[in-house]
């Protein structure tokens, strides 16, 4: 199976999309067109939207879907072009046909979205390491902390994968920042209307003005 091309979706309720738009054009030094974030160079890879996660971009997409439910993915919904699906520990996310994006953008400023991480119940976490190693053919490697697994993408995607084991709550995703001056992000993050959750030694928890939760990860770490 040919994956093009990654998007790591802000998924924010329709009604504070707006919101979400104005923040993370700031953060991110991009050009809103629409939901989607446009860098100055390259191809975009994040988009503002409602309902999953993350999108694959696919050479063919009943093919994609076909080996997916075969590995215990369920599809929410399906077309000829995308499809919706649910990966055996709950992540929706979507396949798309490939659009030609192959050029990954430059980081802009001090901090880069550069990695979707997929918060997975502890429960189903081996079956969801399991199922995006089968399904992408994408090699599988332990992060710093055990309670992380990395899906490492060829060098060409503008994304990394990490799944986070989590030993309780509900199925979701959301957006690493890797950034030179973690310190100097979260001010920066603050002024533009988000706040600070939860701080850890290598890691920012923090929500965006349209209350959706993201990481500020430290660049000399792993993960």
């Amino acid at each position: 199976m040919i994956i093009g091309w990654m998007r790591a979706f802000v998924d924010r309720p329709a009604e504070r999309r707006a919101e979400a738009v104005r923040f993370w054009a700031a953060v991110t030094g991009a050009e809103p067109s629409g939901g989607l974030l446009v860098p100055a160079k390259g191809d975009a890879h994040v988009e503002v939207r409602s309902g999953a996660g993350l999108a694959l971009e696919v050479a063919d997409v009943d093919a994609a879907l076909t080996v997916a439910h075969a590995l215990g993915a369920d599809a929410v919904e399906a077309g000829e072009t995308e499809a919706v699906v649910r990966s055996p520990g709950g992540t929706v996310f979507r396949l798309e046909q490939w659009s030609g994006a192959a050029v990954r953008s430059p980081a802009a400023g001090d901090a880069d979205v550069d990695q979707v991480c997929l918060d997975v119940p502890a429960a189903a976490f081996d079956a969801e390491v399991a199922f995006w190693s089968r399904w992408t053919g994408w090699p599988v490697r332990k992060a710093a902390r055990p309670e992380f697994t990395a899906v490492q993408p060829p060098d060409a995607m503008p994304l990394r994968l990490l799944i986070q084991r989590l030993e309780d709550g509900t199925p979701g995703a959301h957006l690493d920042l890797r950034c030179s001056d973690l310190a100097a992000t979260r001010a920066k993050h603050e002024e533009l209307g988000a706040r600070t959750l939860r701080e850890l030694p290598w890691w920012t928890v923090m929500e965006d003005p349209a209350g959706g939760a993201y990481c500020l990860i430290a660049a000399r770490t792993a993960e």
